[in-house]
């Protein structure tokens, strides 16, 4: 008998009554009805033999949980480390740019073309004072074309070069 059994039979022996009532509450069967108190010794000790296995296939249970929820979490950190892991690694990647993912061209241009749409043959030329596109033999322009580089050197500088390449109104760069 184990340590258990041995104190309730000395318990048994003192006071019966008191004893029964209390191992009701260990049946393991629903079946069972808790007002149906064992008659004898061995129905006692029979009733606490099966709350004793009972105990003991609970405790089983519990540690194989125990044991498995320590799998299950090792295993999700082992998870969380490696997302960590990649998440560092795409940001780093992201970080780390070629060279020529540094530094950008761009531009934009403003053209102009002028035409007489109904001309004699003994007509004189189009002319307008101050601008040049207009003449003879002279109907395209580029009034404006700015060509932009941009990027950065380093951390901690930049370069923005933006040239414009405009054509000035009679060639004379002192009227702009």
């Amino acid at each position: 008998m184990t340590q258990m059994s041995m104190t309730a039979s000395r318990a048994y022996a003192q006071e019966p009554f008191a004893l029964a009532s209390s191992a009701s509450h260990f049946l393991d069967t629903p079946a069972e009805a808790p007002d149906k108190a064992p008659k004898t010794f061995e129905e006692v000790v029979e009733n606490l033999t099966k709350a004793e296995s009972r105990l003991a296939e609970l405790e089983s249970e519990k540690k194989e949980l125990v044991s498995s929820h320590k799998k299950t979490a090792e295993h999700v950190e082992g998870i969380l480390k490696d997302l960590e892991k990649d998440a560092k690694a795409k940001e780093k990647a992201k970080k780390e740019k070629k060279w020529f993912e540094n530094y950008t061209i761009r531009g934009y241009a403003q053209f102009r073309m002028n035409g007489l749409l109904d001309s004699e043959d003994d007509s004189a030329p189009a002319q307008h004072v101050g601008d040049s596109s207009v003449g003879e033999n002279q109907s395209f322009l580029v009034r404006r074309a700015r060509l932009i580089l941009s990027g950065n050197v380093s951390d901690h500088v930049s370069v923005y070069l933006q040239p414009d390449f405009a054509s000035t109104p009679n060639n004379n760069i002192d009227s702009i």
